[in-house]
């Protein structure tokens, strides 16, 4: 899954970065007849309805420029959503090492990741 950001004429993206950078990019990173197909994508993760079943932990920050069409709220007991709602809160910052200096709402979001990881991995 990705969120390509194309550049084109009067943006702030370089012209250069476009589908066929990332594609190549994919294919570099994974398998040479790797392709950009959303469609299918969608279809097999259920698109705008995200699989329920399962264990899943959605992030995101509030510097996210998806954040507003995130998920909000928890889907279910084993799908807990979260927005980290501070300056400088965006894109993995769940995933990232800890720092010092981090605002606590990314400190929280990381131990609603850690708590739910170590529940289910208990299981």
């Amino acid at each position: 899954m990705a969120w390509w950001q194309i550049g084109y004429p009067n943006s702030i993206r370089n012209r250069n970065i476009s589908t066929e950078y990332f594609t190549n990019q994919c294919r570099a990173a994974f398998y040479e007849n790797t392709t950009s197909d959303p469609w299918t994508f969608n279809k097999r993760h259920h698109g705008l309805h995200p699989q329920t079943a399962g264990y899943i932990i959605a992030t995101q920050g509030s510097d996210d420029p998806w954040s507003t069409t995130g998920l909000k709220y928890d889907v279910g007991p084993t799908f807990p959503v979260n927005t980290a709602e501070c300056a400088n809160c965006g894109h993995c910052g769940s995933m990232m090492s800890p720092r010092a200096t981090d605002p606590p709402n990314l400190q929280l979001q990381r131990t609603l990741v850690k708590n739910a990881l170590t529940q289910w991995l208990a299981r």
